[in-house]
């Protein structure tokens, strides 16, 4: 292509019935009439309503006019140009298209801009100049004129970028409507144990890291990680730690995510071994004195809340914030490089496959392990595994043959290629499972660097050891007081809020008092939408949640004690 091609600027172009447009050496509509195919497309859609239509490059806008009349209002049409020169020549027709149909902000019904790339994409629903995705049910691609097929891979990126986006709003609304308020019963309980935390300092860890989960690929190298295990600081997730203990494996740290009493099945076997606790705030509470050792807290920010910036604010919680990954795995990686001294040291990884065979869904000793052993019998046998084989389960290509993963496994490994994949000295050392696109290292090799490393830091070594007698943890008295203070002034502010649900008064207050205290709503099945003097349904619910929270917070008050 010549630089006059590529300098070239779009012209109208007069047809037999109407104006097409000549851009890049094309023609971006029909020569004879080029309005018919837009409306063609128009008209065969069905859009269904709280549908995000995005309509890419529409040019001249023909077809627009019918698109927007087709449109409900709980529907919205965003309209999206990549080349800066095509949205400038375009910008005029479709402003005075839209024009009658943006007269009132408030009925915005579409919306025209400029993307360069994803990040602009996203800053429109972060800047509330279009409609969140919490306002949307599905994505409807559309294109109205040729000027898409210019630039179509990146049109199609940002249709599945969306697709994802509306689709991700919607699972975590599920997982906060099941768990969103044990999540917050969870984190307000367990602030009460931070002050006799130990920390969780970032970059403090000076020796290679090990992070073991519970994918079968274990079984194939725990020998050879039972022989190395000296050598490196080792964290496991919880359903890894009675698989190593039982192969005399003592980890340094075991990470605990899982808020729900079905985790403490993970712990049985494992009392008073003093390993130390590295949990989610919003981790079950029992779990973290079930060793017997120290125990330390990360918070997976699992929603963007008030109450929980409150919290970090005030300083009640001086200890790792990340976001919300789902999967204990992820969670162990991620602490594993945040307590790493720097990027030059090592942290490799085992047992994270994100796929499964048949009859073998976990290592050995984990608890499913465990619960497929117990209920062997006759009319049970453990090869007669249909869990392995679900309606949602399919085979992926691994490491050295074929695996069975499923959707919620298959989005973890996702997950964790797009973050991890490119992490400097991050190492996966499972020989089968999913590939994630990390580096790779065998399991002799990464052996082989742990005794190299422990004999050119002698002192490490002893550290390593002396840090697997786990200490108890020392009270932080100035932490004790100010959380004390919090849980007083949040009841008293939960009892005032009570009462002006039940006798009316202030509502700007009370609006204020709740908007403060998302976790008295977020798992309603509404509650992503804002909460108004209006709405008395919410508010009767709200009332009815204010008794549990004081209650948690009261006994949480109690159990901290005086030092």
């Amino acid at each position: 292509m010549t630089d006059n091609q590529q300098n070239e600027k779009p012209c109208l172009v007069q047809t037999e019935q109407g104006f097409s447009v000549i851009y890049k050496n094309r023609s971006l509509y029909s020569k004879y009439n080029p309005a018919s195919a837009a409306l063609r497309t128009v008209q065969s859609l069905n859009i269904l309503p709280q549908t995000l239509v995005i309509c890419y490059s529409p040019v001249l806008g023909y077809g627009l006019q019918e698109l927007v009349q087709k449109t409900e209002n709980s529907s919205f049409i965003l309209l999206i140009e990549n080349d800066p020169v095509l949205f400038e020549f375009s910008k005029p027709y479709i402003e005075e298209i839209l024009a009658p149909y943006n007269a009132a902000p408030k009925e915005q019904k579409a919306f025209y801009c400029f993307v360069q790339n994803d990040k602009n994409l996203f800053e429109l629903f972060a800047n509330k100049t279009i409609p969140d995705f919490s306002n949307f049910r599905r994505c409807l691609p559309v294109e109205l004129s040729g000027g898409a097929k210019l630039n179509q891979p990146f049109y199609q990126n940002l249709t599945a970028l969306c697709d994802d986006a509306v689709n991700r709003f919607w699972r975590n609304r599920i997982t906060l409507v099941k768990m969103g308020r044990l999540y917050a019963r969870n984190l307000l309980k367990n602030l009460s144990k931070v002050p006799f935390s130990s920390p969780l300092a970032a970059k403090s860890i000076s020796r290679p890291i090990l992070v073991c989960a519970s994918g079968p690929s274990i079984d194939y190298i725990i020998e050879q990680i039972k022989g190395a295990a000296e050598f490196f600081y080792i964290i496991a997730v919880d359903n890894a730690f009675l698989p190593l203990l039982k192969n005399g494996i003592i980890p340094d740290a075991v990470i605990a995510v899982e808020s729900q009493i079905a985790n403490e099945k993970a712990f049985l076997g494992t009392a008073q071994s003093g390993i130390k606790i590295i949990g989610d705030l919003t981790s079950r509470p029992h779990i973290l004195s079930i060793p017997g050792g120290s125990f330390s807290f990360f918070l997976s920010e699992y929603e963007n809340c008030r109450y929980i910036k409150r919290i970090i604010s005030q300083e009640l919680f001086p200890f790792p914030v990340i976001k919300p990954l789902g999967s204990v795995g992820l969670s162990a990686v991620e602490i594993a490089l945040i307590l790493r001294a720097s990027p030059a040291l090592p942290v490799f990884f085992a047992g994270l496959d994100f796929s499964y065979t048949p009859n073998k869904s976990h290592c050995k000793e984990s608890v499913f392990h465990r619960n497929k052993l117990n209920g062997h019998n006759r009319l049970n046998p453990i090869e007669n595994s249909p869990h392995c084989f679900g309606a949602n389960s399919f085979y992926i290509q691994g490491k050295n043959g074929v695996f069975i993963t499923e959707p919620a496994l298959a989005s973890y490994g996702q997950t964790f290629a797009q973050r991890y994949s490119k992490v400097q000295n991050l190492f996966d050392v499972s020989p089968v499972g999913m590939d994630i696109n990390c580096a790779k290292c065998s399991v002799e090799q990464m052996a082989e660097y742990g005794k190299l490393f422990a004999a050119e830091n002698p002192q490490l070594q002893a550290e390593n050891l002396q840090s697997r007698i786990a200490a108890k943890n020392i009270p932080d008295k100035e932490l004790f007081d100010r959380i004390k203070r919090f849980y007083i002034e949040e009841i008293e502010r939960l009892e005032e809020l009570r009462q002006l649900l039940i006798n009316g008064g202030d509502t700007n207050r009370m609006l204020t008092l709740i908007e403060e205290r998302e976790y008295l709503f977020l798992h309603f099945a509404d509650g992503y939408k804002p909460v108004t003097a209006g709405n008395t349904s919410m508010l009767k619910r709200i009332r009815s949640e204010i008794d549990f929270f004081i209650k948690d917070l009261t006994i949480a008050l109690k159990n901290m004690g005086e030092l």
